[in-house]
């Protein structure tokens, strides 16, 4: 689309900066000769696709970049709200002027904001993008580390696992984990072996604390937090999938990994998971001590300020639906153990807290 009028937005976007007179002398010609037409007053597009790519395609390569990297100039110059709806253009404008690092920026940020609002095939395209060009241009892009890299492929599962393709968010989040430099063991024998080696880091944690090495400096911590995040949203799949040995697994490895980043709470998700698994066993305190945590995570979501950044996954980010899982599990806990007033008030309480 072409839009000469109101003021002088063209003299801002245009890599020439035409005055207004010349530019509507051409485009009048335009409309003479049929290519384009006036769709509303001031804007003019091109009366058929293949006009305008035959047009496109006659462009020197280099007026194409200078042409492209003007038009991301002009939106970038707008207000951060509405340069905010403009990230898919502001990625595609920046990537075409082949400004790499630009592209990759606006491409990350539509992928975030895709998934938030539930575009999900866009998020997908967006953040499949960034791969790509940090696939093609690794030494140009270099100083894009592995956190920011995890989290596309993290929110490729995400919205993967919300169009029920499991598997592929299933394979995203490995891709993940082998970036974050973290290993599941593999076949029967492997995932039996590391849950046992879990739930033995699990029990250290739990009796002895103090055994816990702390993180060597904030990167490691980084790490250690989005691996939890990464591992705990994993246990979930395997929980939809009935995954009876990857569930425990992966749930445990998200408690463990959160508590050694020194952000145990990231791990919300897991802790509520295995508190329902373990409560059905009939282990009641350390059903408890899972509960409480989830609780204390949920609680932090209403004081943000209280927690950095991105290392907290919020539990509010899979809908009421989780949160009445929550309290459902909670109450079957009180249930089994008899305790019926207590299972009432907890599930009325985690209810009235929606």
């Amino acid at each position: 689309a072409l839009r000469p009028r109101p003021g002088r937005r063209h003299h801002a976007a245009h890599p020439s900066h035409p005055e207004a007179q010349e530019l509507e002398a051409h485009l009048d010609a335009l409309a003479r000769l049929d290519l384009v037409v006036e769709s509303e007053p001031g804007s003019f597009d091109f009366r058929h696709a293949v006009t305008r790519e035959t047009a496109y395609d006659l462009l020197p390569f280099d007026l194409r970049r200078r042409i492209h990297r003007s038009v991301a100039g002009f939106l970038e110059s707008h207000g951060e709200q509405e340069r905010e709806l403009n990230y898919p253009l502001l990625a595609y404008h920046w990537d075409r002027a082949e400004n790499h690092l630009n592209a990759l920026g606006y491409y990350e940020r539509t992928g975030a904001s895709s998934l938030r609002k539930g575009a999900n095939l866009e998020a997908i395209q967006a953040h499949s993008r960034s791969l790509e060009l940090f696939a093609r241009h690794r030494e140009e892009l270099a100083d894009i580390d592995v956190l920011r890299r995890s989290q596309w492929h993290l929110e490729i599962a995400q919205a993967e696992e919300a169009l029920s393709n499991f598997d592929e968010a299933e394979k995203r989040l490995y891709q993940a984990l082998h970036l974050l430099d973290v290993k599941v063991g593999s076949g029967t024998v492997g995932r039996m072996t590391a849950l046992a080696w879990e739930a033995a880091k699990q029990v250290v944690h739990i009796v002895l604390p103090a055994l816990i090495r702390a993180p060597h400096d904030d990167a490691e911590k980084a790490r250690l937090a989005q691996a939890s995040r990464v591992a705990a949203l994993i246990g979930e799949i395997y929980y939809f999938q009935g995954n009876l040995s990857g569930f425990p697994l992966l749930n445990l490895m998200a408690i463990n990994l959160g508590e050694k980043s020194g952000e145990p709470l990231i791990a919300g998700l897991a802790y509520s998971n295995l508190g329902y698994l373990v409560g059905t066993l009939r282990l009641r305190r350390l059903a408890r001590r899972y509960f409480d945590r989830a609780r204390t995570a949920e609680d932090l979501e209403a004081h943000p300020q209280l927690v950095a950044p991105p290392y907290v996954l919020e539990l509010h980010e899979m809908g009421p639906g989780h949160l009445i899982a929550v309290a459902l599990a909670e109450s079957v806990l009180a249930l089994t153990f008899g305790e019926l007033a207590e299972a009432r008030l907890a599930l009325e309480n985690r209810l009235l807290g929606l």
